[in-house]
Order: C-alpha cells, then sequence, then structure tokens
C-alpha cells in the first residue's frame, strides 16, 4: 500500500492561503463593478479621443486629454491592491471628483457630464457605502461620528424636500469632514508618540504614514496625499463659498455630501482600523 504523508505545516499554510484569498473576493467583486462603471461612462464621452481600450482599459493620455483643466487623473486601474478596498474607493472618488470639475465646450460634453454625475451619484450615495461608514464607526467605538452621519442623512432629506435650506445641510457636510480628520490627526500623533492637540499642525503624507493600513506601498501613500488634498479642497468650499450657493440649483448642492461621503468611504478603506479603535 502506497504510504500516505500529511505534511500538517504545509496543510495548515494551504489552508491560512485559501482563507486570505477569500477574503479579498469582496474587494475583488466591487472593482470590477466599479471598473465596469467606470468603462461605461468614460467610453460615453463625446469627441475623437478613446479612453477605453479593451486591452488596456482607461488610458491615462484620453484622461489627461480629456481633463487638461482638472489637473492629473489617476484612473482606477492604478490603484489595483486587491488586498484592501482602498483600491476602488481611491479610483472611483478622484474620477468622481474630476468628472464633477469638467468644464464641458459644447453640449454633447454638457450632457455627458450630467449623466456622468448621475451615475456616479446613485453609486456612491447609497446604502451599501453609508452602512461601510457606519459599520467602521460602530466598530472604531466613534458614536459622535455615527450620530453626524445620521442627521447628515436625515437633513439631506429634509433638503430635498424643502423643510430646510441648503446651509444645514451642508454645514452638517462639512461636520463630517472635521470628524474624520479629527480621528485621523489625533491617531497619527499618538502613534507618534506625541500629545494629541487639534492645533498642532501634521501634514497629510506624515498623518498617512501612521495609520494606514498595510501593505504600505508608495501608492497607498500617494494616494492618501491625494485624498488629503481633496479634504482641503471640499472644506474649504463648504466653509468659504456659502454665500455663493444662492447661484446653485439643488443638484449641485446635494454634490457636496455626495463627494463628502466618497471622501470619508475612500479614506477609511485606506486606515488601520485597530490603530484609530485604540486612539478613541
Amino acid at each position: 500500500m502506497r504510504e500516505l504523508i500529511i505534511n500538517i505545516k504545509d496543510l495548515e499554510t494551504l489552508v491560512s492561503n485559501i482563507e486570505q484569498q477569500s477574503k479579498k473576493l469582496p474587494s475583488l467583486k466591487r472593482m470590477l463593478e466599479s471598473s465596469k462603471l467606470e468603462i461605461d461612462v468614460f467610453s460615453k464621452f463625446p469627441g475623437s479621443h478613446s479612453f477605453y481600450d479593451p486591452n488596456k482599459g482607461l488610458t491615462n493620455q484620453g484622461l489627461q486629454l480629456m481633463f487638461d483643466k482638472s489637473g492629473p487623473i489617476t484612473p482606477i486601474s492604478n490603484y489595483f491592491d486587491p488586498s484592501i478596498y482602498a483600491s476602488v474607493a481611491s479610483g472611483m472618488t478622484g474620477s468622481f471628483y474630476a468628472v464633477s470639475g469638467f468644464s464641458p465646450s459644447n453640449d454633447n460634453e454638457a450632457i455627458w457630464k450630467t449623466e456622468a454625475m448621475k451615475i456616479y451619484t446613485k453609486n456612491i450615495d447609497n446604502n451599501s457605502t453609508l452602512n461601510r461608514i457606519k459599520s467602521f464607526y460602530i466598530s472604531i467605538g466613534f458614536s459622535k461620528g455615527l450620530k453626524e452621519l445620521e442627521e447628515f442623512i436625515e437633513l439631506k432629506e429634509k433638503y430635498t424636500s424643502g423643510i430646510v435650506d441648503h446651509t444645514a445641510y451642508t454645514t452638517k457636510a462639512r461636520n463630517l469632514l472635521q470628524h474624520i480628520k479629527g480621528i485621523m490627526k489625533m491617531t497619527a500623533q499618538i502613534e507618534r508618540d506625541e500629545i494629541p492637540s487639534y492645533d498642532k499642525e501634521l501634514s497629510w503624507p506624515k498623518i498617512g504614514i501612521e495609520i494606514i493600513t498595510k501593505p504600505k506601498s508608495s501608492v497607498m501613500k500617494r494616494s492618501f496625499k491625494e485624498l488629503g488634498d481633496k479634504w482641503v479642497k471640499l472644506y474649504s468650499s463648504l466653509s468659504t463659498e456659502v454665500k455663493d450657493y444662492e447661484n446653485l440649483d439643488t443638484e449641485e448642492i446635494l454634490y457636496f455630501g455626495t463627494k463628502t461621503i466618497s471622501l470619508i468611504d475612500a479614506f477609511i478603506a485606506h486606515l488601520d482600523e485597530d490603530k484609530i479603535k485604540n486612539a478613541i
């Protein structure tokens, strides 16, 4: 009879590897869905530029030509790291911001932008995104942030129904931004063995290097810094342009909220949950 030798250590390693791979499946599924969405959006852009190659995916050159006034664009594929949802969240947030800042040069481009914004908004403003943020806040014990998020959701309904004006809605969005940066900054300062102080300045790269999850690749670090840059611009808009809100329609006002939720979702995808939990 042929002797069967079972190497327990190898078997345990195999089981562990399979378990680790299975954990990546939800992120991979989200990446597939998000990539299909981006292909659908950018392949419909009017004009002669080719933004999608079936063999290469979205092209940097095509995107840069299209968004020459919006700064450099990084397609979602450049963020690919199947071990974390940050891959999807960063790319999706970046593209959404780019489309939002795009200035159409003709009616066809204007129609494309309107439809693209609807697609992104529907993808971001849904229960799945909100539930991810809620679950994160519950997990780290951030009751204040959870309460603010619930109030934000309620204010959105009231604003769209005409019960409250834009001020309450945009102010709540700004509060959400303040709180997510607050817990990140506090965690980073604790990790650096510094006394937590909201007055002390820490750059986004310094915050990120302390609190982003593994693997701490150059892509992850750059991605976090880009999110930080978006935070600064969005917070500035919500703080200094209130007087201009009267010139915006309801849909444009709501985009501020969508950007806020998209940014928070992308941030939490980068964070080391245990470090955040221990700091709060």
